[in-house]
């Protein structure tokens, strides 16, 4: 069970990197080799059950850089406050959603893009969600990585998109 002239620091198994798991060398020199190591073992598989459909409240942020709105621009916006999203029971990897509700305040700076009827420079601003439009969308289960997947490690609690 020798080191075989290996660095310690170089190939650490407790940093489980794959040549140094199957090489047959004892790398971090703790007298166990490759799959006997406990730094070779692979994490342990978590098994997530998913809450039922509901409501979910929260403290949301917004930054805005540039938003025309008509013949006004609002720059540089930073607006916190309550959001409130309800979400379906989970369904073949899907959890429909809605934002119900969203107030957030903060402020922005107006600039004129035409004939804007603020005055310009810093300004109060609230952005409320629009109760004659809905605001639907989806989280959907990740089934193979790809670039419409955020995080498609199979670590994640839930690998998702939305």
């Amino acid at each position: 069970m020798g080191s075989s002239g290996s660095d310690s620091a170089a190939t650490p198994e407790t940093l489980a990197i794959p040549p140094s798991c199957s090489d047959g060398v004892d790398n971090d020199l703790d007298g166990l080799v490759d799959g006997l190591d406990p730094g070779c073992q692979p994490p342990p598989l978590s098994t997530v059950t998913l809450p039922l459909g509901g409501v979910d409240t929260f403290e949301s942020v917004m930054r805005l850089t540039a938003l025309p709105v008509g013949p006004c621009l609002v720059n540089d916006f930073v607006g916190v406050g309550p959001t409130v999203v309800t979400r379906s029971d989970p369904s073949a990897g899907i959890i429909d959603t809605e934002i119900v509700s969203m107030q957030l305040t903060g402020t922005g700076t107006i600039s004129s893009l035409g004939a804007c009827p603020v005055p310009e420079g810093p300004a109060p601003i609230t952005i409320l969600q629009d109760f004659t439009n809905r605001s639907t969308g989806k989280v959907t289960r990740c089934t193979q990585c790809g670039q419409a997947c955020v995080d498609c490690s199979p670590s994640g609690d839930f690998p998702a998109t939305s």
